[in-house]
């Protein structure tokens, strides 16, 4: 490990190599497309995520679950506490189930570009521009819309402020986008999981051990080499775990070292484990809740303060109680699942009952967010570092 404290200063070097062949797009039906000899990205607007990345013969995307939107992270004890779960649980719902206002590519020189625009649940729009290289490289430029703008405001292409003019977006968009606009976001980011395989990690950013916006001073930006496994921290009650803040650029290789390198376009928080965020949910797991001593306090009682049936306390629990989960639940999958974040909020800490991250380690609905990651493959872990530093 060294020490990079002024890195996150140096300029940047525009990219302009775009030597590869000759790139073709294709928008038929819901698939979107960007295809040569060398490179295959796809999108699905059913399913509102990209299912192909392919360069060189390489599928780097498992099973087709490629990069979407995330908001949603395992809620930790002091979520719980603060009732988050409850709280900010349209933040989950943006998580799935997309619905694409707009997706178009296009060639632009001997680059394509294919434009994403995302009606998320909670009223905010999630705008992804990817920028394809012929040699295979990616940017995701990421734009996260105040939940305050309307179409207009938010700047959306026609197609998108059609799409929510016919209320596709559902009933009540502007009540929701009101209620959305008090609320902190969890995290904005990206995933998409990789190969098992690609479970050796090099990364330039804070560590070695996990840390979060509020919980970071203690470690250092430096050059760190780990694995997928050894990220994970195995709590107690499985929630949260892993990520790393401040981070330059971050690769997942196989042991012979072919692989992906993640360039932030300024910095990103990541986190790389052998589980979903889904794993670390309480609420997708079937064991009880932890009612114990503050069970009273989740009965529900009709009008003659008589308690209510147990199934409607249980009913009552759902997102605001954890559940009686262990370390032990958690079984490492087949696959790498990267999470790419602009940032991902506090943790929080001055007591477990209540208290929410401090507004300068918080992310709030009602404001825009512009971030952006580069993907580019890599041969050997001696490439890494020759690829890094420029501005794409």
């Amino acid at each position: 490990m060294s020490n990079f404290c002024c890195l996150s200063k140096l300029k940047k070097t525009v990219f302009k190599n775009t030597s590869g062949p000759q790139l073709a797009v294709s928008n038929n039906g819901n698939i979107l497309s960007v295809t040569s000899s060398k490179v295959n990205f796809v999108f699905d607007k059913q399913q509102g995520i990209v299912t192909s990345y392919k360069v060189d013969g390489e599928e780097y995307f498992k099973d087709g679950f490629g990069i979407q939107p995330n908001f949603w992270r395992g809620p930790t004890d002091n979520d719980y506490g603060n009732k988050a779960p409850h709280r900010l649980q349209v933040w989950k719902e943006s998580s799935k189930d997309f619905k694409i206002a707009d997706a178009e590519v296009k060639v632009e020189g001997s680059v394509a570009n294919m434009s994403v625009t995302y009606a998320l649940a909670a009223g905010n729009y999630y705008i992804v521009n990817y920028k394809i290289y012929p040699s295979g490289i990616v940017n995701a430029a990421i734009r996260f819309t105040s939940a305050d703008a309307d179409e207009r405001e938010a700047g959306l292409s026609r197609a998108a402020m059609e799409f929510t003019v016919s209320g596709a977006t559902g009933v009540g968009a502007e009540e929701q986008r009101t209620k959305t606009s008090q609320l902190e976001v969890p995290r904005i980011g990206v995933r998409f999981r990789l190969p098992a395989s690609m479970n050796q990690v090099q990364y330039l950013g804070r560590g070695p051990e996990e840390n979060y916006l509020d919980r970071n001073k203690g470690t250092l930006v430096g050059l760190y080499q780990t694995t997928a496994e050894d990220l994970y921290h195995p709590y107690v009650r499985p929630q949260e775990n892993g990520h790393h803040t401040e981070t330059r650029w971050v690769a997942l290789n196989q042991k012979n070292g072919k692989g992906l390198l993640i360039e932030a376009d300024n910095t990103i928080g990541f986190n790389a484990l052998r589980n979903p965020v889904e794993d670390f949910d309480d609420e997708n797991s079937d064991e009880p809740y932890q009612f114990r001593n503050i069970a009273p306090s989740y009965k529900r009682v009709d009008e003659n303060n008589i308690p209510l049936p147990e199934d409607q306390s249980l009913e009552n629990a759902k997102n605001n109680l954890p559940k009686h989960t262990h370390a032990a639940d958690i079984i490492p999958r087949d696959f790498v699942e990267v999470c790419v974040d602009m940032k991902q909020y506090g943790v929080a800490g001055y007591n477990s009952w209540g208290a929410r991250p401090l507004p300068e380690y918080s992310i709030y609905a009602n404001q825009e967010y512009n971030w952006g990651f580069t993907l580019i493959p890599v041969n050997n872990t001696s490439e890494i570092t020759k690829k890094t530093g420029f501005a794409y």
